[in-house]
């Protein structure tokens, strides 16, 4: 339960991240006078690169640790590894 919260959360501060990195030269506008953090996302390169490498890192960072693992499917027969003749001494 508890690691499908944290997935959830670290999910959508990397899509955040990506939308930010996105949305913010749409709607920014020089002559309104918009917030300062709105400008830097709209007109900095190396601001959104390293946004984006952050949304990724955080992205890989959540499948990694916090996505719930599947059990483990038992062994068929064919699947089984067969079972060698023991060796003459």
């Amino acid at each position: 339960m508890f690691q499908k919260l944290l997935f959830g959360v670290t999910m959508a501060v990397a899509l955040g991240l990506g939308g930010a990195v996105t949305v913010a030269p749409t709607f920014f506008r020089p002559e309104t006078g918009q917030h300062r953090l709105l400008e830097i996302y709209a007109e900095d390169l190396a601001v959104r690169r390293t946004s984006l490498a952050c949304a990724l890192g955080l992205a890989v960072t959540a499948f990694v640790f916090f996505r719930g693992s599947k059990p483990a499917l038992p062994m068929t027969m064919e699947s089984k590894p067969k079972e060698s003749a023991p060796a003459a001494a």
